[in-house]
């Protein structure tokens, strides 16, 4: 037997329980445990409501049939008394994806007319990365859940091959990143505004993160600001995240070597969506050996533990080992 659904009205006084606002207040307070509110619903079903709890600024209700909610709706007391849904939040909006579909990712964010149901469309937040990616390079998305191969690259699209996603296909929200393990994003390792920030920092700061680091030369130029700002008593941290950034994770420790304070963090989670969850055993290991070499490094604190409980499909290109130093 079906549990029935729960929902406050007014308040909501518990995270696991869904709220809608009902006006005006009064009416909240005046209703009684076990009353039956009579509704018409936004597809002009009529529905009951039964209350279970009642508070000054809130009522639990639930039910056994599906309601369609919208702002507006009147609610009918036993003794004729009636409250009105008020505005409702939005919803989030969500894409499903399944192996073998077509999603187009554009070069923008800005809104487009829905023209039928296929391809399936969604904003990049980065148009650069139109310029540097390929046919046949990866694309994963929503932390390794959903993952795909560029199929053709376009100035203002791309259309991307699904071949990782859910038995029944998978949900794909808003706001959520986008990794090209394949694609080398030429791209400045800091930004003017970065610059300018760093002026900030080197004034009221301990300690500077830089994420996404691919290369010893993004080091060297954030090293080289900072000196510029003598600001050599501020703390480096480097986050690596990226399969660049690994590959050159060697060169990249010698660089930071030369700072008098600093330190690496491994995104573990995000390293992972790019390398392989199947190989994040030896990725770390590749990573101590580095630490613990002959030559002292910095010292490296891991991301706590990925963000996925279970890992993607099997992927079949290996992963890339880390070049060690010579002796």
């Amino acid at each position: 037997m079906r549990r029935p659904a729960r929902l406050w009205l007014g308040t909501q006084r518990s995270e696991d329980v869904p709220a809608v606002p009902v006006e005006p207040q009064g009416w909240l307070a005046a209703r009684t445990v076990g009353e039956r509110l009579r509704l018409r619903d936004a597809r002009d079903s009529g529905r009951t409501l039964r209350v279970v709890e009642v508070h000054e600024d809130a009522v639990l209700v639930e039910f056994s049939k599906t309601v369609y909610f919208a702002t507006g709706i009147v609610l009918r007391a036993p003794d004729g008394a009636e409250g009105v849904l008020g505005e409702l939040p939005e919803t989030e909006q969500s894409l499903r994806v399944a192996v073998g579909e077509t999603l187009r990712l554009l070069n923008h964010t800005d809104p487009v007319p829905a023209e039928g149901t296929a391809p399936l469309v969604i904003g990049c937040t980065l148009p650069e990365v139109f310029r540097d990616a390929a046919a046949g390079h990866r694309v994963w998305l929503d932390d390794g859940r959903i993952g795909g191969v560029i199929r053709s690259v376009h100035p203002q699209h791309m259309d991307v091959e699904i071949t990782h996603a859910g038995p029944t296909g998978s949900r794909l929200r808003a706001e959520k990143g986008i990794n090209f393990p394949d694609t080398d994003l030429h791209l400045p390792a800091l930004t003017e505004k970065d610059r300018e920030d760093l002026a900030f920092v080197a004034r009221h700061a301990d300690n500077v993160n830089m994420s996404f680091v691919r290369s010893a030369q993004d080091v060297a130029d954030l090293l080289a600001r900072l000196e510029a700002l003598d600001a050599r008593s501020v703390d480096v941290t480097l986050k690596i995240e990226t399969v660049g950034g690994f590959e050159h994770l060697s060169m990249i420790l010698l660089e930071v070597m030369r700072w008098q304070d600093s330190g690496v963090m491994i995104a573990r989670g995000d390293l992972a969506v790019e390398t392989g969850f199947e190989r994040m055993a030896e990725v770390q290991q590749e990573i101590l050996w580095l630490r613990t070499s002959r030559w002292s490094g910095p010292p490296r604190c891991w991301r706590p533990s990925p963000r996925r409980a279970c890992p993607p499909a099997p992927r079949s290109r290996t992963p890339p080992r880390a070049s060690r130093p010579s002796a």
